[in-house]
């Protein structure tokens, strides 16, 4: 990247633990980088915020901001986003893609779950094993159930004008769609 930090945008960041994680890789690696997650919950940035103080991560920084909604900076070199599109209805999940694809200077990451029959009945088993919560346990269900097949997902991305995505499934039951802008053109 040159003199400058790599910019990079983690949405629907919750309680921060991927951005303060990827974070700290970076400065392990000697890698100047500014990270910051955007969320729409103030109680989950709060938290985002003393993890990333406790974990005493300094080139992170959070901000509230409705990732369907609010408009959003540009200039990140990377957007990513971990376990939120599933909570999206179609036409909103094509929107957030192209605002990733748009906010990207030159990567777009997503991890997701893929909606299978066996996702589904690992969500309903592990949930019934961890927990005694019926919330956790219905929730579990439902967003496989709200998840997009790998198919799906590629669609939505090709909707969103991610020209050449890459989608390739994982353990246990999730995808990791990333995109690569040209930099030729």
């Amino acid at each position: 990247r040159g003199d400058r930090p790599l910019r990079i945008l983690d949405i629907a960041c919750g309680g921060g633990h991927v951005a303060v994680g990827l974070a700290q890789r970076l400065a392990r690696a000697g890698i100047a980088a500014d990270v910051q997650g955007f969320d729409m919950s103030p109680v989950a940035l709060d938290y985002a915020r003393t993890l990333a103080a406790r974990s005493r991560v300094q080139q992170v920084r959070f901000v509230q901001l409705d990732v369907v909604r609010d408009p959003w900076p540009t200039g990140f070199d990377v957007v990513h986003c971990s376990l939120f599109l599933h909570h999206l209805a179609d036409a909103d999940a094509v929107a957030t893609l192209r605002r990733m694809k748009e906010a990207a200077g030159q990567l777009v990451v997503v991890s997701d779950l893929r909606r299978t029959d066996l996702g589904y009945l690992f969500a309903w088993t592990g949930c019934r094993l961890l927990s005694r919560s019926r919330v956790f346990r219905v929730d579990g269900t439902r967003s496989v159930e709200a998840a997009f097949t790998t198919r799906e997902s590629r669609t939505l991305a090709e909707q969103a004008g991610l020209t050449g995505v890459e989608i390739r499934e994982c353990w246990p039951q999730r995808f990791l769609l990333t995109w690569t802008r040209d930099m030729r053109s």
